[in-house]
């Protein structure tokens, strides 16, 4: 059979079929294009900037922290702590915000570690700040050098994970546009 044989009607009615099949085709591959395009904005990208703020937080905590012992004065190390209080309140909040929209396992896994370092890394806070007070700058500075040095590495580390992984699933969707 061949089209030129056909009436002109239906050689129209193909036509539109076709037409019909190209524009519906093109309709759904733009509404999945749209869907992994609000996926990387509104998911991916929230979590990597949550996670980079955080982090961002927590060297500056530890700047107040190093602020604190090397203060002259119990005045100086003390608005030094209202620093690191301050920006402990922001981490809090920006902790409470990536938990509510945490939707991969994975994601889940790292979260629940990371909040084990922020605890651990408080807890060093803690007991920095309480050496400071009790008079004990050499004793501040051996814990500053040694346990909460390495509690923020890992504290850090667990952050930048999840960063990475944040931005693989990131690629992911990417890939399929």
């Amino acid at each position: 059979m061949n089209v030129s044989n056909l009436k002109i009607g239906v050689r129209l009615w193909v036509a539109f079929g076709l037409l019909t099949g190209i524009v519906t085709t093109s309709l759904i591959r733009m509404g999945s294009a749209e869907q992994h395009v609000d996926n990387i904005l509104n998911d991916r990208y929230r979590k990597i900037a949550l996670a980079t703020e955080i982090k961002y937080n927590v060297a500056r905590i530890h700047q107040h922290m190093r602020g604190a012992v090397i203060a002259d004065d119990a005045d100086g190390a003390r608005r030094q702590a209202d620093l690191m209080n301050a920006l402990r309140v922001t981490n809090k909040g920006l902790l409470e915000t990536f938990d509510k929209i945490i939707n991969v396992p994975r994601a889940r896994e790292l979260f629940t570690q990371i909040t084990a370092a922020r605890a651990r890394d408080l807890e060093g806070q803690k007991e920095l700040l309480a050496l400071l007070a009790a008079g004990n700058p050499t004793g501040a500075k051996h814990l500053l050098a040694g346990r909460i040095a390495d509690n923020e590495r890992a504290y850090v580390n667990l952050l930048s994970d999840m960063v990475e992984l944040q931005a693989g699933k990131m690629d992911e969707e990417s890939k399929a546009l």
